[in-house]
């Protein structure tokens, strides 16, 4: 099921100078703790080969993650995993401008390709 996620994350930059990142050094590895768990309907049951939604999460001065909210519903259930799996993310690096720490907001496309 891994194989068939295509995990991309962007930020929302605002300034040039921000720097803010998972722990993890693959940005595919971030993705895979967040879709490793799913459990997805199958292509016979939604019509459909993949489906796309985009997640929205702000990273807090202590590397906890807040404010999870769905901006593009995948639907079908996928939703209310995704902000599960995004809410046990922990120990984010905290986002520093011109020196100082800064709350950061993430934007993360997810395509989501189901099984047969």
């Amino acid at each position: 099921m891994l194989k068939n996620v295509i995990f991309l994350l962007s930020l929302l930059v605002f300034g040039s100078a921000v720097k803010a990142q998972s722990n993890s050094t693959d940005p595919n590895e971030a993705g895979n703790l967040i879709t490793k768990s799913l459990k997805l309907p199958t292509v016979k049951e939604v019509g459909k080969k993949e489906v796309k939604g985009i997640y929205l999460f702000t990273v807090e001065l202590d590397g906890t993650v807040k404010d999870i909210k769905v901006k593009d519903s995948v639907g079908y259930g996928i939703d209310e995993q995704i902000i599960i799996q995004i809410s046990k993310a922990k120990d984010w690096k905290v986002a520093e401008f011109d020196g100082k720490p800064r709350r950061i907001q993430y934007r993360l496309p997810l395509v989501v390709k189901l099984p047969k």
